[in-house]
Formats: structure tokens, sequence, C-alpha cells
């Protein structure tokens, strides 16, 4: 379960750097119009726009860490400072079932 969320964190970090990208490729081809596809190539080469996505890409890791960090806090024991992944898991599956007896009321 864990493995399968820090998969889908990693995912939402490469989405993020692409749209970024995307979003510098954007701005450049508005900004200059008349440059073409070369021009476009380099801005983005330009030392500022990769310093620039970088520091972003720094600062949406560094935001991941303390996600991470707040999701440990809020699911630790506080009597062993551990994850009981045991009743993690256990929760997750009552959850479910309570989710699923809830919907077939509603469509009975």
């Amino acid at each position: 379960m864990f493995a399968t969320l820090r998969n889908i964190a990693m995912k939402n970090f490469i989405l993020t750097i692409c749209f970024l990208v995307s979003a510098t490729i954007i701005i450049a081809q508005n900004t200059f119009p008349e440059k073409g596809n070369a021009g476009i190539c380099a801005i983005i080469t330009d030392d500022s726009v990769v310093q620039n996505v970088a520091s972003t890409a720094k600062g949406l890791q560094h935001k991941m860490k303390l996600a991470g960090q707040q999701d440990f806090d809020l699911t630790k024991d506080p009597a062993t400072n551990t994850v009981p992944r045991e009743r993690l898991i256990a929760a997750f599956n009552y959850s479910q079932s309570l989710a699923t007896n809830q919907a077939n009321k509603t469509s009975a």
C-alpha cells in the first residue's frame, strides 16, 4: 500500500515537472513568436530558465517530503512511534466495506 502511494507521489512529481516544461515552452512561444522552435530551445536551455525550473522542482520535492512527514505523524502510534501497518490494512478494509455497504443501500 505504501509503495503504491510512493509511486503515485513520484508520478505526480514527474507530471508537475512536465507541466512546468510545457508552460515554459508556451510562454516562450507567446513571448518570442518570431524566433520559432530554435529560439524556444535556446530560451529553455538558458541558465536562468533551467535554474528556475530546478528551484521549483526542489521546492516541490521539499513539499512532498513535508507531506510524507505529516502523513507519518498523523498515522503513527504515539506509544510505539511507528506506523501500525497491520491495523492500517484492517482499517482500510473496514472502510472499504462500509463504503460498499453504503453504495448498496443507496442503489437499492
